[in-house]
């Protein structure tokens, strides 16, 4: 597999990094993908003024071939530079919901948060905070 993106494959906005990123975090977890987490990824994208004038589709269209062809860590990691010093610890606490939506974290799930985290230059201190308080949060959510 190749260490970088091509020239074909770059993310030209912050929006679209961010999208990458997040659905490169569910790809990476090894569960299928269902309705209820595009769902739920719509709603805090509704929900963000950051997305304002994006739309979900077009900026998955840009995300979902290159986690195809590239695979979720080297998404991530090129993607991560495109996202503002004030965005990432919101961008990373979007992680943390969307990932632990059941309530539980399992290694692979953790490994790729972790190395999210890592790209993103979240503290390890803030990185537990985060993870613990969505675990919590979402234990008992419906499935």
């Amino acid at each position: 597999m190749n260490d970088h993106l091509g020239k074909d494959a770059t993310l030209q906005s912050e929006q679209e990094a961010a999208v990458a990123i997040l659905f490169g975090c569910l790809q990476h977890s090894g569960k299928p993908l269902q309705n209820r987490h595009i769902e739920h990824l719509s709603r805090m994208l509704l929900l963000s003024q950051k997305f304002v004038h994006f739309d979900l589709e077009t900026l998955a269209q840009k995300s979902l071939p290159m986690l195809k062809t590239h695979g979720s860590r080297i998404v991530i990691e090129h993607s991560a530079p495109l996202i503002t010093e004030s965005f990432r610890e919101t961008l990373f606490a979007m992680v943390c919901e969307l990932m632990t939506g059941d309530g539980e974290l399992s290694e692979t799930e953790s490994e790729i948060i972790g190395l999210t985290a890592l790209y993103l230059g979240i503290s390890i201190e803030f990185m537990r905070i985060m993870l613990t308080t969505f675990i919590v949060r979402n234990r008992w959510n419906l499935r």
